[in-house]
């Protein structure tokens, strides 16, 4: 069984999760950078006027203060906790952890590490199951609780499992940036939460008459005025907008790979007892709360992990809430950015230019890992994804309009517009340009699916990262020409920039079709453009994943999960 994780395979077919996270910590940055443009034009801008200066610097002093001690405080309580555990952890030589020893070292002779983990027993909490990568120099640790020994003799299979899912974390090394990605955004939120929350104390302090309205003490008591927070309701709105962008992705980020882990646990023990498990833990009735709870958590639900498990759902793909929310990341980098031009003293049209691409690169990065999956699954699976791709690209389209509707609907509440003239001011922006962009944008994505499932049919499995950044890189202008276009006025214009990337269209697929060729008679990949795997030899050239999302986990158990360099698969 030695051979490839599922998780590293998928990453170099396109399916990785670095130019998402990169455009997600960008997005993290502009909004601490959004709030201090907020600090300058309001508390900073007319300290001393209608608000005291002592109370402006002093709450500036606080929110940083507050800043630094969240962090530290959060710091020192998980490294605290950490060195706690670790303390109580001991070597299961007892034994009594026998049964578990033997499971463990026959899951991960089946696996890729070099070595065998230790065992380790903690007595803190019985249903513990945790992998510890390089707890030792002696090398990687499973811990177990008391309670799993009964867990192992009742359900051997399904043990055999969850043995494998924490081998998998072992095998791919990266325990510490899942563990870190859900550390990273709880600090993020508290410490954003705390500066929005400083800074709409400050805002009570502002008296529009002026700081001398009320001696003696003017300028020290609150007066919170309502107009004023109704003011800035729409800069909140983008605040809470790209907030849930940030956490969204972060719920899906740490999501898909426990669902690798699953899969992978599966696949070593080859057996799906493991959605058994999850299956039983499932309340009979449905629960909101627990479904919540889970999300929130960053946590997946139990139904969605045993029906990845029974599908042997290796793509993963959300065609309705990730595109539904990461797609507003492409407005919301334009407002995120609002009032920065003035202040660096950019002309219009550089900075105008500027932020098209940067958000058409936006867009791009975090959807960049989903069109890699629905091109995969045009070639796993091509009537279910041939309904997906559209679906996708058309939630991803009508989702670059949710910020401009929430603003409109902001806007029209501070004016006091009725429900009828707001709706009329909605649909007069989706003519003058919502549409063209929503549509475009759905365009665009559908096509690069199509595109992403040529070039993973003609790189195959055994080359897939050959000619990657090309492909990127074209992908990419591919995606800033389609804003430009929507955003041009000119007709003229808008055809020159098309006449520019409808070949780069064309390039992009015959390029990897002549260029790769078949490892068996050599042929050219010229099958690819039709999203054929098989070359006209006979050869597949994506055998290993149809294998595990076609065929039960016991036959991938005794098929070798590895392709030779060569292109044959290597004996058992």
């Amino acid at each position: 069984m030695k051979g490839t994780h599922p998780r590293s395979l998928l990453r170099r077919l396109g399916i990785s999760d670095g130019p998402a996270a990169a455009a997600i910590i960008i997005s993290v940055c502009l909004q601490y950078l959004f709030l201090a443009k907020l600090w300058e034009g309001y508390p900073i801008r007319y300290m001393g006027d209608v608000i005291h200066q002592n109370v402006v610097l002093s709450m500036i002093g606080l929110t940083v203060l507050g800043a630094i001690v969240i962090a530290a405080a959060s710091l020192y309580r998980w490294r605290n906790g950490t060195n706690a555990a670790s303390k109580l952890e001991r070597l299961a030589v007892n034994p009594s952890f026998d049964p578990i020893r033997s499971t463990l070292e026959q899951i991960a002779a089946r696996s890729t590490l070099r070595s065998q983990p230790r065992l380790l027993y903690t007595p803190k909490n019985g249903d513990a199951l945790e992998a510890r990568e390089r707890v030792t120099p002696s090398g990687d640790a499973v811990v177990v609780g008391l309670n799993q020994r009964a867990r192992q003799r009742d359900q051997p299979r399904a043990f055999e499992a969850m043995i494998g899912h924490e081998v998998s974390h072992l095998e791919l090394g990266e325990t510490w940036l899942e563990i870190w990605a859900r550390r990273g955004i709880l600090l993020h939120f508290r410490t954003l939460g705390w500066a929005v929350a400083i800074f709409c104390l400050v805002l009570g302090f502002i008296d529009r008459r002026g700081i001398g309205s009320h001696p003696p003490f003017g300028g020290f008591i609150p007066v919170f005025d309502g107009a004023i927070f109704a003011g800035l309701s729409s800069q909140f709105a983008v605040l809470i907008l790209s907030s849930a962008i940030v956490f969204v992705y972060s719920y899906f980020f740490v999501v898909r790979r426990e669902h690798i882990h699953d899969f992978r646990g599966s696949q070593l023990a080859g057996t799906d007892a493991l959605a058994d498990v999850f299956a039983a833990q499932q309340p009979p009735a449905f629960r909101p709360f627990d479904a919540f709870k889970d999300f929130f958590n960053l946590h997946p639900d139990p139904a969605a992990r045993t029906r990845v498990i029974r599908n042997r759902d290796l793509i993963l793909i959300s065609v309705i809430l990730y595109p539904l929310v990461m797609s507003g990341l492409q407005p919301l980098t334009l407002l995120l950015t609002a009032g920065w031009r003035d202040f660096f003293g950019v002309a219009r049209e550089a900075w105008n230019f500027g932020l098209t691409v940067a958000s058409g690169l936006f867009l791009y990065a975090v959807l960049r890992a989903d069109l890699a999956r629905l091109g995969l699954g045009l070639l796993l699976d091509p009537r279910r994804y041939a309904l997906f791709v559209p679906i996708y690209a058309l939630v991803a389209g009508l989702a670059t309009q949710i910020p401009r509707i929430v603003l409109e609907v902001l806007y029209g509440w501070r004016h006091e517009f009725s429900l009828d003239q707001i709706a009329d001011r909605i649909w007069s922006g989706t003519l003058i340009g919502g549409a063209r962009i929503a549509l475009m944008t759905a365009a665009i994505l559908g096509l690069l699916a199509f595109l992403n499932g040529v070039r993973i049919a003609a790189t195959g499995e055994t080359r897939p990262g050959k000619w990657s950044a090309i492909g990127d890189a074209v992908a990419a202008i591919l995606v800033v020409g389609a804003f430009t276009i929507a955003s041009l006025s000119s007709l003229q214009f808008a055809i020159g920039v098309l006449a520019f990337c409808a070949p780069l269209i064309f390039a992009y697929a015959i390029l990897f079709a002549l260029v790769c060729r078949c490892l068996d008679c050599g042929r050219r990949r010229t099958s690819a453009l039709r999203l054929s795997t098989r070359c006209s030899c006979g050869r597949d050239h994506l055998s290993l994943p149809k294998l595990w999302t076609r065929h039960p986990f016991e036959v991938q158990l005794s098929v070798p999960n590895q392709v030779d360099i060569k292109g044959r698969e290597k004996p058992a």
